[in-house]
């Protein structure tokens, strides 16, 4: 589900808004420990990240089926019933019934709100996009509704407002949906069973150990700053490249089957990503001279 890269930003993420973080550096602890409480916190933030994948791609599945019922009661309502290209659409009208999608909308509850969902929709048909010619293949409306989806504004800032990452879920879940849409027609079985997918072992396990290792090796790695960079004073840093540095050196002291130029790579790619312009060239700097005394690098 996540790559490693996207790990390694999520741990980004929680190491600089972590309070835990905040406090290692303010009291200047020799050695930070992490209380039991901390850790399950640590392994339970992936997981809710995880979690927050399948909420938003069932929310976005349902918003279809949605779309749908919207769709046929405005039909209903005239004397001329128009055409419903989404309501008549078979492969979601199979859907619609299947057990395990009445199943996953009690699992994940759908949580827009029916106003902007109906605002959402009248907007789809006044588009272009909604009359764009598309291929009659199974799955292909709902597919076209889909990418749909991910151009709309208001729906893109609704899913921002439940996942702080979803710049980077985004991609993740429009993966899954197309996914979801390919398998159900001949597996429908398979295509549930992305909503059992857990992150594997071994990257949890990463994960939670680049977390810890930075929060308890903060004042080992402040150290080796002092000692490699000249003029050296932590407060001049932006907290960001801060984390970034404390990472990238975790990685290296304690990920030794991680090349040390892999794991440098890539946090100043990430660096490029998130933060200044001058702070890849920064990381590169300080990491490159660092990792040359480290044994493991």
């Amino acid at each position: 589900m996540f790559s490693l890269r996207q790990l390694r930003i999520k741990a980004m993420q929680y190491l600089f808004s972590s309070s835990i973080q905040q406090k290692a550096i303010e009291e200047e602890t020799e050695s930070f420990v992490l209380t039991p409480k901390e850790k399950r916190k640590i392994r339970k933030s992936i997981q809710a990240s995880v979690a927050m994948i399948h909420q938003l791609h069932a929310n976005l599945l349902q918003l279809i089926d949605k779309w749908a019922k919207i769709e046929k009661q405005r039909a209903e309502s005239v004397v001329i019933r128009p055409p419903t290209p989404i309501s008549d659409d078979p492969l979601l009208t199979t859907l619609q019934n299947h057990p395990a999608f009445i199943q996953l909308c009690q699992t994940y509850p759908f949580d827009f709100s029916m106003y902007m969902v109906e605002e959402w929709y009248t907007s789809y048909l006044s588009h272009p996009y909604a009359t764009k010619a598309r291929p009659q293949a199974a799955g292909s409306l709902m597919e076209h509704l889909v990418k749909y989806f991910f151009k709309v504004e208001g729906i893109q800032a609704e899913c921002q407002k439940r996942d702080i990452c979803w710049e980077e879920d985004r991609n993740i879940v429009y993966r899954r949906i197309r996914r979801f849409i390919d398998l159900f027609p001949q597996a429908p079985e398979k295509s549930f069973a992305l909503y059992e997918e857990r992150l594997p072992a071994d990257k949890e396990d990463f994960y939670v150990k680049l977390v810890e290792k930075t929060l308890t090796s903060i004042e080992k790695h402040d150290q080796q700053l002092k000692a490699f960079v000249e003029n050296w004073s932590f407060e001049r840093i932006n907290p960001l490249d801060q984390t970034l540095i404390r990472m990238t050196l975790t990685e290296i002291s304690d990920f030794p089957h991680i090349p040390a130029k892999v794991s440098i790579n890539e946090y100043l790619d990430i660096a490029k990503a998130y933060s200044t312009p001058k702070s890849s060239a920064f990381i590169n700097g300080v990491a490159d001279k660092i990792a040359k005394f480290i044994p493991n690098a």
